[in-house]
């Protein structure tokens, strides 16, 4: 134990050949090391190209061909750790989009996030920096405020999100301007200076960097801030983008970073605060007044000794005056900290008024409460404008103090619950009544603002008045609705003239061959008048749905009304007394009896069910004459007929009002009411080119005005031939309802023509092809399966340019029809029809006199 302890102590008091041991050891592992890399090949640089264009001072090209700036410096950094060479590759902004979109770069900076831009770029995550848009003119220009912009010459970069912001903000508040585009900002710069433009738009960092280079200044309208990203063309270079996002987090969040340092160095900004009284100021003070002191004392102390030592007081006055120099010295140095003091004001003043001229030209309502209380503290001028409340009323007073109480307590509640809650809260929709009594819908958002402990302070709000938008929204869904159901109509409409086709064609065959006798007659009668009733009943709704085709007529208004009379005479309750007043002159319109008709009889039953206890009717015409300035609708200049329907009943409220004419809309129970009566009527009138309005109170009746275009004075009663022409020849008839087949083959027969039938229009191109030396006309259907009436048309040409087509359809678009007739159709003839429609038609179509 003892040799053992003796050796290892020796051992260990050689410090220096240990030392010397580990030497050689870490040297041979170094040169190992070394030999290593000198073997190993350098690892190849990744190549990032990136558009550069002019955006001074964050990346523009220099006189000596440089591409330099912010951008630069932090992308130089980056490729330096990365390993990466960066290529710059010089244009314009617009320039620079387009080589993305082809793949001639990899990397864009400063792009503004826009949902078009989507399409084609990845953004990075986190911003570059928050810019905003500003407005520069010409130094002697006293342009300042936007509304000043109306008829002036503005310039803007092409592409630029600064420049579409400025075109959403003067076509949000009607300022009428020419907007000029150009490459670049140093272009716009350039037109500013030059006089050729009034104001130039750019955001405040090139301002900030360029505007000393040129004879502009900021106008002071300042709007739309919005951050700058960097951008890599869609699904190409994810990992390019992660990396600058990685960078970009971590040096953001150190404000000692290379990004710091480098943004305040290339903006000329100093992100210290000076402070208002240095500390060395006021030692300076401190100083000064004890030298005061001193000075004093020794001046009294000169006074005691004057008449001793005049000698000593002459060099003490040299002194004295060497000191005041000196205190001129100082007073120069404080007279010059005092007006860095004061800059400093100028410039947080400024800044005030930047922050001030952003809120009132936001085009939205900017409000501040105070947290304890929640009275208005502030509110923006889009905010006085919304509510039709200047801002010096509202200051200082509570939700209460200006709203329904039940709004009030709303947001009162909802202002309590996004302070407790302390994030911000989106209230996508909430209804307001302002000062003139209208409702104002608003897209909300409240967020708090809080000491450094989290304590709210206030509470901000911001909403976007959408009131026009969700009534254009409104008009569209119904829009939507009156297509959807005058489809429906169209259809069902089409398939009821299918059936009266053939129910009216089989009545008047019987009625034909059953001769005279009165018994049969009166029977097809009755049938008859029941197939054109459903026949008005048809036409009524493919006015509503805009698809029929009305007769038009010259008519008595006056016959239309004693023939609704005479039908509420036999069916409307005993205590309303119906009134008649015909005061028109010329009773006469142009239009369809069947549907004048029916909209008058509408409009008398609906008054009928609003007296329930009794009361008048009263139908009423007169004629009117309008001019140019007219309020009457939209009616042109010249004579008119106004029919009035008026009742002493209940009368409708506001809101009924507003939605009378909308498809199934009905105050009546259910069961008692289709909701589709005065749509039918809206519809009948803008067909017959007239307008349709209405008077109504709560309790004191309704009135409806009826003004229709007026017509030649004549006879009301539609003359339709009771002969019918005699024919001869062959008649190919094609229709896919078998009963249209079976009614028309009759009647054509009847008339006298051979007849030949084809249920869809494959069929009828065959049986034509085979017999059309014994086939003079083709009476073609124009809604079919299979082939369209249409394309069996084009087909039949094909075979024989000649051929004769007479075109039949229980309901048609009257464009079609013209199309048709302009390729050579020789006529159409609407179902569902009578035989001497038929007979007059057909002979029509075929040339022959009738």
């Amino acid at each position: 134990m003892k040799i053992a302890s003796t050796h290892c102590y020796g051992f260990c008091s050689r410090p220096g050949r240990f030392t010397l041991l580990l030497g050689v050891l870490l040297f041979f592992c170094l040169c190992i090391f070394k030999g290593q890399s000198l073997h190993a090949e350098p690892a190849p640089k990744k190549v990032v190209r990136v558009a550069a264009f002019n955006f001074n001072p964050a990346i523009y090209q220099d006189r000596d061909g440089k591409v330099k700036g912010f951008y630069v410096e932090m992308l130089d950094e980056i490729a330096r750790r990365e390993n990466w060479q960066i290529q710059y590759v010089y244009g314009s902004w617009g320039e620079g989009l387009e080589r993305i979109k082809r793949g001639e770069v990899d990397l864009l900076t400063s792009v503004a996030w826009l949902e078009e831009r989507t399409r084609f770029l990845d953004y990075g995550k986190t911003a570059i920096m928050t810019v905003w848009s500003e407005v520069y003119v010409h130094q002697k220009s006293d342009l300042s405020g936007i509304r000043d912009m109306a008829g002036k010459k503005v310039a803007i970069m092409k592409g630029d999100s600064n420049g579409k912001q400025f075109r959403n903000l003067v076509e949000k508040f009607g300022i009428p301007c020419t907007i000029v585009e150009y490459p670049g900002f140093e272009e716009v710069f350039k037109e500013v200076e030059a006089g050729r433009v009034d104001a130039g738009v750019v955001n405040n960092t090139f301002g900030i960097g360029r505007s000393k280079d040129f004879k502009v200044k900021s106008s002071g309208i300042i709007f739309s801030p919005f951050d700058l990203y960097f951008a890599t063309a869609k699904g190409k270079n994810a990992e390019l983008l992660g990396v600058l996002d990685g960078y970009l987090t971590s040096w953001k969040a150190d404000k000692s970073s290379l990004y710091h340092s480098a943004l305040n160095r290339w903006l000329h900004r100093n992100a210290e605060v000076v402070s208002v009284i240095p500390t060395w100021l006021i030692q300076l003070l401190l100083g000064l007044a004890l030298s005061g002191v001193l000075g004093t004392a020794f001046i009294v102390l000169l006074r005691r000794q004057v008449a001793a030592r005049t000698h000593e007081l002459q060099e003490s006055e040299s002194a004295l005056l060497e000191k005041n120099e000196e205190l001129a010295a100082v007073e120069e140095e404080l007279r010059q900290q005092l007006d860095e003091t004061f800059t400093a004001q100028e410039a947080l003043q400024k800044n005030e008024e930047f922050l001030t001229a952003i809120v009132e030209n936001m085009p939205a309502m900017v409000f501040v409460k105070d947290a304890q209380d929640l009275r208005f503290v502030s509110m923006n001028r889009t905010g006085e404008e919304i509510l039709g409340i200047r801002r010096e009323e509202l200051i200082g007073k509570c939700d209460f103090d200006l709203f329904p109480e039940k709004e009030a307590t709303y947001f009162t509640g909802m202002d309590r619950f996004v302070l407790q809650q302390g994030t911000i809260h989106e209230i996508p929709e909430e209804r307001i009544h302002v000062r003139d009594g209208q409702e104002r819908i608003l897209h909300t958002r409240k967020v708090p603002i809080c000491d450094p402990s989290g304590k709210p302070l206030y509470l901000l709000g911001i909403s976007v008045d959408i009131t026009n938008q969700r009534s254009v929204e409104e008009q569209l869904r119904q829009a939507h609705k009156m297509d959807v159901v005058g489809q429906l109509a169209g259809g069902v409409a089409h398939d009821f003239n299918n059936m009266l086709t053939g129910i009216i064609g089989a009545a008047e065959l019987l009625n034909w061959r059953l001769g005279d006798d009165p018994n049969n007659a009166k029977l097809t009668a009755v049938i008859l008048d029941a197939a054109t009733r459903s026949a008005d009943l048809t036409r009524q709704l493919l006015a509503f749905s805009r698809k029929g085709k009305i007769t038009s007529t010259a008519i008595s208004i006056n016959d239309c009304i004693n023939a609704v009379v005479a039908i509420l005479e036999r069916t409307i309750d005993k205590r309303i007394d119906l009134k008649v007043e015909f005061q028109a002159q010329n009773p006469t319109v142009i239009g369809d009896p069947g549907l004048l008709q029916n909209a008058l009889l509408n409009l008398a039953v609906n008054a009928r069910d609003a007296m329930p206890e009794g009361g008048t009717l009263t139908f009423t015409t007169c004629n009117v004459e309008l001019t140019g300035s007219s309020p009457v609708g939209q009616l042109a200049a010249g004579p008119y007929l106004e029919i009035s329907v008026a009742d002493t009943g209940i009368g409708m409220t506001p809101e009924v009002l507003e939605h009378i004419y909308e498809p199934f809309f009905t105050t009546k129970e259910t069961g008692k009411g289709t909701g589709l009566g005065l749509a039918a009527v809206y519809g009948t009138v803008k067909e017959h080119n007239g307008t349709i309005s209405v008077t109504s109170e709560p309790g004191n009746g309704t009135v409806f005005r009826l003004c229709l275009p007026s017509g030649a004075s004549q006879s009301s009663e539609m003359t339709v031939g009771e002969e019918t022409v005699p024919g001869k020849g062959g008649i190919m008839l094609v229709d896919d309802e078998a009963i249209i087949r079976l009614s028309g083959h009759c009647l054509l027969e009847e008339l006298g023509y051979q007849v030949y039938l084809a249920e869809d229009g494959e069929q009828a191109l065959e049986l034509y092809s085979r017999e059309r030396s014994r086939i003079g006309l083709v009476i073609l259907d124009m809604v079919m399966p299979k082939l369209s009436g249409k394309e069996t048309f084009l087909r039949l040409k094909r075979l024989d340019p000649e051929v004769r087509v007479l075109f039949s359809s229980g309901f048609h678009r009257e464009g079609t029809v013209h199309e048709l007739l302009a390729i050579g159709a020789k006529g159409f003839i609407h179902k569902p029809y009578r035989l001497q429609n038929l007979s007059k038609s057909v002979a029509e179509a075929l040339g022959e006199v009738v």
